[in-house]
């Protein structure tokens, strides 16, 4: 009993302490957030290039149709402050593309049987960064080195990552407030052999242009 007294004695006395020891000091936490400049990205009309009704008595039968080129559309960038980002397409659809013949070809979707309703290509032309003409650029490596595309077109590929440059300079890439492209598309629907015509088919393509800081 009287060990047991002494053990209890000193539990008690180290709480007292801890307890002691905790009332003469405070807690320091720094917080905050640092946050990248805001950006927004925009496609004139939604992003939608719509065909409307396709006659499918149109369509080749053992090749594949090319579409009209569609009307052009805008992408843009507006940012709040200057700042240098970049900005990937992905193919929401990447499994249906007929054509595998380029990278840049992104899929239509199926038909009722899921058969591969075609491809197209995403064209831009003509960048400006805040008002002035400059060059877009790639990055085949995730941003590591870039290359310049040529002002009056090139092909967006998901494989790649994009930018601008007001000199075309690979090591110099520019930030900017304000950037802006044209944008076109060039449909292809595949050989109407390989599709179920028996019943209208709906072109299903969708892709996303994602941005990110640099």
């Amino acid at each position: 009993m009287k060990l047991v007294s002494k053990m209890f004695a000193l539990t008690a006395l180290a709480v007292a302490c801890s307890a002691a020891s905790a009332q003469q000091s405070a807690p320091v936490t720094v917080t905050g957030n640092i946050a990248p400049p805001g950006c927004t990205a925009s496609m004139s009309n939604g992003g939608a290039f719509n065909y409307a009704d396709i006659d499918a008595t149109g369509l080749n039968d053992a090749s594949t149709t090319n579409l009209p080129t569609s009307p052009t559309a805008t992408f843009s960038i507006s940012c709040l402050n200057a700042a240098q980002v970049s900005w990937a397409i992905v193919d929401n659809k990447k499994d249906s593309s007929y054509l595998t013949s380029d990278t840049g070809y992104m899929g239509l979707g199926t038909d009722g049987d899921g058969n591969k309703i075609g491809s197209y290509l995403v064209r831009m032309n003509n960048p400006f960064l805040d008002g002035a003409a400059a060059y877009a650029m790639k990055s085949t490596d995730g941003g590591v080195t870039w290359a310049y595309l040529e002002r009056n077109g090139y092909i967006i590929r998901p494989a790649q990552v994009y930018t601008y440059s007001k000199t075309g300079n690979w090591n110099a890439l520019d930030k900017g407030k304000e950037f802006a492209a044209s944008v076109i598309v060039y449909p292809t629907i595949a050989p109407k052999s390989t599709l179920n015509t028996t019943t209208a088919i709906d072109l299903q393509g969708s892709a996303t242009l994602n941005l990110s800081y640099l």
